[in-house]
């Protein structure tokens, strides 16, 4: 069963917002199904169902949580036509619904009528495989523990070579240094600029962020008025890891634009001390005495 919640929940913006664990959880889970792990997706957003267990509070939250690993089996049994993601979802979906019925034994809306339509979906998908598909099958035995591990040997160390001797020589004094804080200056000179160009990119990025972000709530203010289409559904998932990828882009541009800005202005200021205070040294070379004033700026 899909239905208008999970699809903000997509979005990180629900509109019943999660408890910090479960929303943790969730979170977590969302980034796993942007990356296609949907295993690892899955076990997340059932850490954060059970960590909702008051049906009463809850029950919106959950039944959300509960879209949420009901689309991602579904995703996993498109992507290769097994039945095993079919049979997991028939007894999540029962479990659910026997909790909803004992807690609001009169309210079936709440429980069988919402979910009847659901549970008769997977089981007619069942239908085309044996009658047996579900049934619990035989596991490998895992290895025994204590398996001894055959361990190749570290082939020896290679020998330094010789060292070669090295002839002293005599360095010839220069007749002219670079001028103190040269490097730094033009250093600072190209990685500022840069910064400033990540920053300019990180404007670009966030403004297709906002028209991404604006569309998909005129496309969410419609559908909870009706039943989506198909070509909807997928451009709001579309819109959804667009979206999360656009906020990874902003966040990684913010903070290399940042670095490189730090890092520029203070190459030129460490420059710029540099030049000045070399300005204020004086050496008195003819009596072998160094008299030398440090200015700090």
């Amino acid at each position: 069963m899909m239905s208008w919640p999970l699809l903000l929940c997509m979005l990180g913006e629900t509109k019943g917002s999660l408890p910090p664990a479960a929303d943790a959880h969730n979170r977590v889970a969302m980034a796993h199904y942007d990356a296609g792990r949907l295993e690892a997706a899955l076990v997340e957003f059932r850490a954060g169902y059970d960590a909702m267990p008051d049906l009463r509070r809850d029950r919106e939250r959950r039944d959300m949580l509960l879209d949420s690993m009901h689309f991602t089996l579904m995703d996993l049994h498109q992507r290769d036509g097994s039945p095993e993601p079919l049979c997991r979802i028939v007894p999540l979906l029962e479990q659910h619904v026997a909790g909803l019925t004992a807690t609001f034994p009169d309210r079936p809306e709440f429980g069988e009528i919402k979910f009847a339509r659901a549970r008769q979906r997977v089981k007619d998908r069942l239908a085309a495989f044996p009658p047996d598909v579900c049934a619990p099958r035989e596991t490998t035995p895992a290895p025994q523990a204590g398996a001894a591990l055959k361990v190749e040997p570290l082939s020896p160390a290679v020998a330094p070579a010789a060292a070669t001797p090295v002839t002293p020589m005599l360095i010839a004094k220069q007749p002219r240094q670079a001028a103190p804080g040269r490097a730094s200056l033009v250093a600072g000179g190209l990685v500022l600029p840069l910064g400033l160009v990540a920053l300019g990119v990180l404007g670009g990025v966030a403004s297709a962020y906002r028209q991404d972000l604006a569309e998909a709530d005129a496309l969410n203010a419609v559908l909870v008025t009706r039943r989506w289409t198909e070509d909807e559904h997928t451009r709001m998932r579309g819109l959804a890891t667009t979206t999360r990828s656009q906020e990874r882009s902003m966040l990684a541009l913010g903070l290399v634009g940042g670095a490189l800005i730090s890092t520029g202005v203070a190459l030129l200021v460490r420059g710029a001390s540099q030049r000045s205070r070399a300005r204020l040294n004086v050496d008195v070379a003819s009596t072998r005495i160094g008299l030398v004033l440090m200015g700090e700026f």
